[in-house]
Parts: C-alpha cells; sequence; structure tokens
C-alpha cells in the first residue's frame, strides 16, 4: 500500500461542471486499480491523497502531473503505509462550499478525517492526514 499527496492550481476552464465529470470518471477507474482518495478543491486550489497499490499510484501520480487541467502539480508527501485511510471511497470529492463545513468540528468529513488520523500507524500518513485537516493553509512539501 502506497500514497501521496499533491497540491496543484486548477486552470480557470476547470468548472464545477466539468471536474464533476473528472471525478465520476476517476472514481470507475481508481476502483478498478485499487486505487481510494480524497480531492479537495478550494477556488483554483486543489490538494488530492491518493492511495493504493504502489504501481497503480505512481502511473496516476504520472497521468494527474501531465493533466493540462490544472498547473503547479507538486508532491507534498508520499511513501509506504501499512493501510488506506480511505478504503471505502475511491474518489471523494470536497469542494468549496463543503470546505466551508469543515470549519464544523461535527462535520462527517472531518469527524471521519480524525478517526482516521487517529488509527494510522505510519507517522507520515498521520501528517499527510493532518495536513488535509487544515486544507486552509498553503500547501508546502512535507518532510
Amino acid at each position: 500500500m502506497y500514497f501521496l499527496i499533491y497540491a496543484s492550481t486548477a486552470r480557470p476552464h476547470l468548472d464545477e461542471a466539468e471536474l464533476n465529470r473528472l471525478v465520476s470518471r476517476s472514481e470507475q477507474f481508481n476502483a478498478s486499480v485499487g486505487i481510494t482518495g480524497l480531492l479537495m478543491r478550494d477556488g483554483d486550489r486543489l490538494t488530492q491523497l491518493v492511495e493504493g497499490p504502489e504501481g497503480a499510484v505512481r502511473d496516476l501520480a504520472d497521468r494527474i502531473s501531465k493533466d493540462t487541467r490544472h498547473s503547479g502539480y507538486t508532491v507534498l508527501i508520499e511513501g509506504p503505509t501499512a493501510e488506506a485511510a480511505f478504503p471505502h471511497w475511491s474518489l471523494q470529492l470536497a469542494s468549496t462550499d463543503r470546505l466551508a463545513r469543515l470549519e464544523s468540528k461535527d462535520d462527517p468529513i472531518r469527524v471521519y478525517l480524525k478517526a482516521v488520523r487517529s488509527r494510522m500507524s505510519n507517522h507520515r500518513h498521520r501528517r499527510a492526514i493532518e495536513h488535509l485537516l487544515e486544507f486552509e493553509s498553503p500547501p508546502a512539501p512535507i518532510g
């Protein structure tokens, strides 16, 4: 099992309808190759955690890095992990309206992220989940 978090900037033409089409196609593809994860969008800022078999994650990361719907692709953290943080989400989307609700400690995604963080045995994976919980902060590589 391998995980990777990247950040990038959405191009202006990546509107909500196009993003929803992308997520729909990605859910099907991800499920077929054993990948799970969470994509967060705040305005033009994107952050995604991808996890699954190492080869599948690396192949997907390579495809994502070349996608013209965003720019500034930067891997923040990656590495092996013993378990998936999101075993039931082939791709979950949290966009601006959802992120506003993440301010609430009772938001289901926030509650889930905290539960995931508490059960992660891999220190780097826990830090990756913390990064998602602190999505309002500017992204920076995690060392």
